[in-house]
């Protein structure tokens, strides 16, 4: 579900089971309003309207993604090994060779990003690795060192391009908590089988 306050779409809540997961986690997407063109919410907002995704798995197989479900309801998952293979394909496409260096790219690279993100927007060490759902302290250590050597020579010669909004924390220890509080706060929820259409034709398109 979507939370959003005076027509602004703030945050998405997702159920999460991870490999070592023993249960569902609940993890909290939020708005980059500051950096629109970081802002995970709009891109998937657009997204879930085109595909019309209104129930389960957010990222099907191509052939359910080209023959959609009248209902909306998608059963299938992306193969890992196709999603790995397309994504070295764009990055080609995108990033092409310089200097004979290729860039290679896979999952870890979303959480190194992540990592970025957080250093660069002033996140809490602790936290950040509570968010990044890190077990062992010693690979939470070598993202956090990567990224807080970045973050060092951005401050030496900083270039607005590397600008990056405050790091928010994501994990969302218990659920029904979260949502109680964030209504009473003013926010209204909406669930994802409308907020795609909502964002695009009421938010989009009077904006």
């Amino acid at each position: 579900f979507f939370f959003f306050l005076d027509r602004i779409v703030d945050s998405i809540v997702l159920k999460v089971y991870g490999k070592s997961d023993k249960t569902w986690v609940h993890l909290r997407l939020w708005a980059d309003h500051e950096h629109p063109e970081f802002c995970p919410i709009r891109h998937l907002l657009i997204y879930l309207h085109v595909t019309g995704i209104k129930k389960g798995f957010l990222f099907p197989s191509a052939k359910e993604l080209n023959n959609p479900p009248a209902n909306g309801h998608f059963k299938t998952m992306i193969n890992y090994s196709k999603f790995l293979r397309d994504l070295q394909k764009v990055t080609d496409a995108v990033l092409p060779e310089r200097n004979g260096l290729k860039l290679k790219i896979g999952s870890h690279t979303f959480r190194k990003t992540g990592y970025l993100f957080a250093i660069f927007g002033r996140g809490d060490p602790p936290e950040i690795r509570l968010a990044a759902r890190h077990m062992s302290e010693k690979n939470a250590t070598t993202y956090s060192r990567d990224a807080q050597a970045c973050f060092r020579q951005h401050l030496n010669s900083p270039n607005p391009v590397n600008n990056v909004g405050e790091w928010k924390q994501i994990s969302v220890l218990t659920a029904r908590n979260a949502q109680r509080m964030s209504q009473l706060g003013g926010y209204k929820q909406m669930n994802i089988d409308k907020l795609g259409a909502y964002f695009v034709n009421e938010i989009l398109e009077n904006s």
